[in-house]
């Protein structure tokens, strides 16, 4: 029970206004009792029945068997007592106010649960409902055991994080198996089978367990047109691999190619230094935070969609309760959904446990001149844009991704090809090299010989 301080409020002449932890009602309903429940798995807070949603005082009509039938109602149905339940007079009416305390474990109304957003009673949706639960009782979903043992994990993925845990790990020995490196981690448990962490951090194919665990890259022509897609799968740090070379690979680069001179070869004059439009600093934070925190138990997958203009990374998981989108360009807490899968890639120094990521993409946008990077919190999803340098690339100088390079390169070793060698010697489909080749022929960096089948190209 709260002391009489905390209840001090229902003596008041004033109303609170409807907020997260305050609402109103003519008259008790079914929709009480979601509002209850509501309270009790947010902050709590304090139900005002007799006062319409304008705060004019209507009155309750009840008597003390009404009071008492509600009071039984309510631990039926909710299982749990509110902390108050009393009669107070407002502009010469009763009204009946009901305050409810958060409640240690999960509340529901006849099967469903409900919590506060704002000034609103909402119920949590389905695919939201596994994390919710583990939340309210206080269990991490990283943290839950998996069927796997350590024949599922990567013994590569094990000595690079070695090599990159050095600093931050330093009690970790060259002589250490495997078996000790993740219990150092607490990834493991008492039988040797690895959490849930464990498994996605450095499983072979944690997919096997979470089968959307994987990022979605995709380059754009518009909203509506794909050119080409990746997916990057594996373990966490295996994802982060493939993820940024799959985007170096659709994102434009300026390279300053030297002229060619008199004995230089062909394959020196591609010697270059790499700028991208995009700055990468900014790009592998983004990365690196949709894979630490997105949520595990939604169906939904990252994904990373590549346009000319902008960089789009959306990953399944709102912001935390106690962020806003204007408290990610300032000083702020670190939540970590996924507080195990948070620490094993702050010891890589990949991450930090400050709530700095936000402000590190913004600052490295800032070194670019790029725009500051745009945050969206969606009820289930988290949106990451970033735009373009606002220095515009030299005229001078090709502007190639790493395919087209890569194209180039093995273009002047061969002399002339088709489309079909192309597309079987670099592992292309025959869509995205047709159209890589055609941005070379378009920056005159390829020739072309022949019509349709009989065409080749030269370099």
């Amino acid at each position: 029970m709260e002391s009489d301080e905390n209840l001090s409020l229902f003596n008041e002449t004033g109303l609170e206004p409807e907020s997260e932890t305050s609402e109103r009602k003519r008259s008790w309903n079914e929709d009480c009792l979601k509002a209850l429940a509501a309270f009790s798995n947010t902050r709590g807070g304090t139900l005002w029945i007799g006062i319409d949603d304008k705060g004019q005082t209507v009155g309750w009509q009840g008597n003390g068997h009404d009071q008492e039938t509600i009071s039984n109602q309510i631990a039926n149905t909710l299982q749990c007592l509110p902390v108050a339940l009393t009669v107070q007079m407002r502009d010469q009416l009763p009204i009946l106010v009901i305050r409810m305390a958060r409640a240690a474990s999960p509340v529901a109304v006849r099967g469903r649960y409900y919590r506060r957003v704002g000034n609103s009673t909402r119920e949590v949706p389905e695919g939201e409902l596994p994390r919710f639960l583990l939340e309210r009782t206080g269990q991490n979903w990283d943290e839950l055991p998996s069927d796997f043992g350590l024949e599922a994990v990567s013994e590569r993925t094990i000595a690079d994080f070695r090599i990159l845990a050095r600093e931050r790990l330093p009690d970790l020995s060259p002589s250490d198996t495997t078996n000790m490196v993740l219990a150092k981690l607490q990834l493991t448990l008492a039988d040797h089978r690895l959490n849930r962490a464990g498994l996605l951090l450095f499983g072979q194919s944690p997919q096997r367990l979470v089968r959307t665990a994987y990022v979605q890259i995709g380059r754009f022509g518009n909203e509506a047109t794909i050119l080409d897609e990746k997916i990057a799968e594996g373990n966490l740090f295996v994802q982060l691999e493939q993820t940024m070379q799959a985007i170096r690979g659709y994102v434009f680069v300026r390279y300053d190619i030297p002229k060619a001179a008199a004995g230089r070869s062909a394959l020196e004059d591609l010697q270059r230094h790499e700028v991208w439009e995009f700055p990468y600093d900014a790009v592998r934070e983004a990365v690196l935070n949709a894979l630490v925190h997105r949520d595990y138990t939604s169906v939904g997958r990252i994904q990373i969609r590549v346009y000319n203009d902008r960089l789009v990374i959306s990953n399944p998981g709102g912001l935390p309760e106690a962020l806003t989108v204007s408290d990610l360009f300032k000083e702020h807490n670190s939540f970590p959904r996924n507080p195990a899968v948070a620490q094993t890639i702050y010891f890589t120094r990949l991450i930090e446990k400050w709530g700095t990521g936000t402000i590190r993409m913004r600052n490295a946008c800032r070194a670019e001149g790029a725009p500051d990077p745009e945050f969206e919190a969606r009820p289930n999803e988290f949106v990451v844009t970033l735009r373009k340098s606002r220095q515009p690339l030299s005229t001078s100088s090709p502007r190639l991704t790493t395919e087209e390079t890569e194209i180039l390169e093995w273009a002047i070793g061969r002399g002339s090809f088709t489309v079909t060698e192309c597309l079987e010697a670099l592992d292309l489909t025959r869509r995205r090299a047709r159209y890589l080749i055609q941005r070379l022929v378009q920056m005159g960096m390829l020739t072309t010989q022949g019509e349709n089948r009989q065409r080749r190209y030269h370099s």
